[in-house]
């Protein structure tokens, strides 16, 4: 978990860094939600740990929720510098990790909700394979060459 939240912790981050900085002027709403989404993401993994840690349902609540709708929100923030892309190898990277990032955080949604809920809806081994994979390689990987071939456009 803690080798999880550093590396996933800090990739989100430089992508929340690299996206704002290209989101397009239109539409308006773009610009508060990524705002909103990167104040979430940077609070929702610490209370996550200390919920985890303290063993306090209410923080865990609050630190899946928050994680997860960020880099929902990052998802669709990312869609809007994707389409407008001019490269189509750009834009296919981008979209893959926005869609990589939406589908690892409902995974997380419902690993957390059924941890909470004291039900194993997705097994741990299950978890690991299928949201380790889309992190890292999906929406990490994808996103960081595709914002470095935005550099070069």
């Amino acid at each position: 978990a803690a080798l999880h939240f550093h590396f996933n912790g800090f990739s989100s981050q430089v992508l929340f860094g690299a996206t704002g900085r290209r989101l397009p002027r239109t539409p308006a709403w773009l610009h508060p939600l990524h705002g909103i989404a990167t104040v979430a993401a940077i609070a929702g993994l610490p209370v996550l740990a200390v919920g985890k840690a303290l063993s306090l349902p209410v923080a865990r609540i609050l630190g899946v929720g928050a994680t997860t709708l960020a880099l929902i929100a990052l998802s669709v923030t990312m869609s809007a510098v994707a389409l407008r892309a001019r490269s189509a190898a750009t834009r296919t990277l981008l979209v893959a990790a926005a869609a990589c990032g939406a589908a690892a955080a409902g995974l997380a949604s419902a690993f957390g909700a059924g941890e909470l809920a004291g039900q194993e809806w997705i097994s741990l081994p299950t978890m690991l394979a299928s949201h380790g994979l889309l992190m890292s390689l999906g929406f990490t990987v994808c996103g960081l060459v595709g914002h470095l071939r935005l550099l070069r456009e």
